[in-house]
């Protein structure tokens, strides 16, 4: 049984030494579990139940990995409990590719639900909602699991199995069936519909759905579909147009341009990542301050970066700008980069409406 120890990383730079497990599942596939060191990481990073926790790899050869922790606020969260409690679950092989494999299909999978999760994270409503990431025995199979504490929380009706409808903000609906499992059983099920719900809008394996309750009497779901997909210049959230980002088809494939949809944490902490590709190709390696513009106003900001595990970020100036445009979770800022002064990032604010 293969093990040895592992770095984790956090987005501030701290560090964490733990131990991995490389075993067989139940299904015979191998997978790896992070023991020894991973409660610390968690203790000390306050991880609730339902964050989430994205994990890149960085370094081969001290096996060492970059964790972006996505904070669960108001909704409900439904992922695999045993990548909650493990930590990761990966193949041995593709623990131990080269950092180049960054580049490789693995790794653009991984960064497009990476953002695919994230665009939902940031989604809020006055309405109940659950997250789900949906895997493959949720596209494959007939059902849905969701929690029984939502149901419990959240539905009037008492009978264990009750017609629902799914419906999407185009108006199109599809009827499904809540069936609440037997006594004890953490998880009921949206069956008999889900199927054609999945089949119908192309879900796949890494998309992510929000579950909005919008009405608790006759019960009907409204669905938002995030999908993971694998364009980085389609736009992140429904519903917003090109033009309202200030992006042409031409200025939509421009390579100066990057893109954030601002989370929670971006909100607490004085900071926000930027594409470290984008920092090493268009930037000094010694730059330490830029200047963020919105229409006739700019704010001086920090960034730091750290080659070693490719992360970069605003720091100090980046609340202030934020505060002072009003900045909201699932608000999208792109940035573009100055052709004439290039330590001058153009902002465009696209304001999220939930």
């Amino acid at each position: 049984m293969d093990h040895g120890d592992v770095i984790l990383c956090d987005s501030s730079g701290n560090t964490w030494s733990a131990q991995y497990r490389a075993t067989l599942g139940m299904n015979g596939q191998p997978y790896v579990k992070l023991l020894n060191g991973w409660d610390a990481f968690v203790r000390d990073n306050n991880l609730q139940v339902g964050d989430v926790c994205a994990f890149e790899l960085t370094d081969c050869i001290d096996i060492s990995f970059q964790v972006f922790i996505y904070r669960s606020k108001k909704a409900d969260f439904h992922g695999s409990p045993a990548q909650m409690e493990a930590g990761i679950t990966l193949t041995r092989s593709e623990c131990l590719r080269p950092v180049k494999a960054r580049e490789t299909a693995f790794h653009r999978e991984m960064k497009v639900r990476e953002k695919a999760l994230q665009r939902a994270l940031a989604f809020t409503s006055e309405n109940p909602f659950f997250v789900v990431v949906l895997r493959p025995s949720y596209v494959q199979s007939h059902a849905l699991c969701i929690s029984n504490d939502f149901t419990r929380k959240h539905f009037k009706t008492t009978l264990t199995n009750v017609g629902i409808a799914l419906r999407l903000s185009n108006g199109k609906s599809w009827p499904a069936e809540y069936h609440q499992r037997s006594i004890g059983n953490p998880n009921a099920r949206i069956c008999n519909g889900w199927r054609a719900f999945v089949n119908d809008n192309k879900l796949k394996v890494g998309d992510v759905c929000v579950f909005e309750l919008v009405s608790d009497a006759q019960i009907s779901f409204k669905v938002i579909i995030f999908q993971a997909i694998a364009d980085e210049d389609t736009h992140p959230l429904q519903g917003v147009s090109e033009e309202a980002l200030g992006l042409t088809s031409q200025s939509a494939k421009a390579p100066l341009i990057f893109r954030r949809v601002v989370l929670p944490l971006h909100l607490k902490e004085d900071c926000v990542d930027i594409p470290f590709r984008f920092v090493e190709q268009y930037f000094e390696p010694n730059v330490q301050k830029l200047i963020l513009q919105v229409a006739d106003r700019t704010w001086p900001v920090e960034i730091t970066s750290n080659p070693r595990i490719r992360i970069a970020k605003l720091t100090s100036g980046w609340i202030k700008f934020a505060r002072e445009n009003s900045l909201r979770e699932g608000d999208i800022c792109v940035y573009e980069l100055d052709t004439v002064n290039n330590n001058l990032l153009k902002v465009s604010i696209s304001k999220y409406a939930s």
